[in-house]
């Protein structure tokens, strides 16, 4: 994709107010809030490819995480440091260093990010998908002519 097409965010420090305005335009809404005492900043980098939006967060204090329960599309998230606890589709999952969370676009999630966690996230944006979230809705941003396929079964 040529530069002039991207959307980028150099590195930003924000609240955690202004990180969900920041990205309001981008996602499906989603509450965020500190775990403990204070109001934590947030490091942010994010650039957008067409319909993906990638991120780089980094919480200076522990965060809970809730996104919509019907989401834009699948998300996956990875520490580069520190740790992430998820509880996703009635399961508790841990991913630190060198492991990487999927989330489909529909159930309810609660993610914790430690103190210092980096997380690298790739999403689609919310105007992208059309109808009811799920494997087999096509993008609205996938060119008509392009070879795009729903995956048939679940992950």
């Amino acid at each position: 994709m040529p530069a002039e097409g991207m959307r980028r965010a150099g590195d930003l420090v924000l609240s955690l107010d202004d990180e969900k305005k920041e990205m309001k335009d981008l996602f499906n809404s989603f509450d965020i809030a500190p775990l403990g005492g204070g109001e934590p900043l947030v490091k942010m980098r994010y650039a957008q490819y067409g319909p993906i939006v990638v991120s780089e967060v980094t919480h200076g204090g522990d965060v809970w995480v809730k996104p919509a329960d019907n989401r834009s599309g699948y998300h996956v998230m990875f520490p580069l440091n520190g740790r992430v606890e998820t509880r996703y589709l009635g399961e508790d999952i841990v991913a630190t260093g060198g492991t990487a969370v999927l989330y489909r676009p529909a159930g309810p999630v609660f993610t914790r990010l430690g103190a210092g966690a980096r997380v690298v996230n790739v999403i689609p944006t919310a105007r992208c998908w059309s109808g009811r979230p799920g494997p087999a809705v096509r993008p609205r941003c996938a060119p008509r002519s392009s070879s795009w396929r729903p995956s048939r079964g679940a992950l």
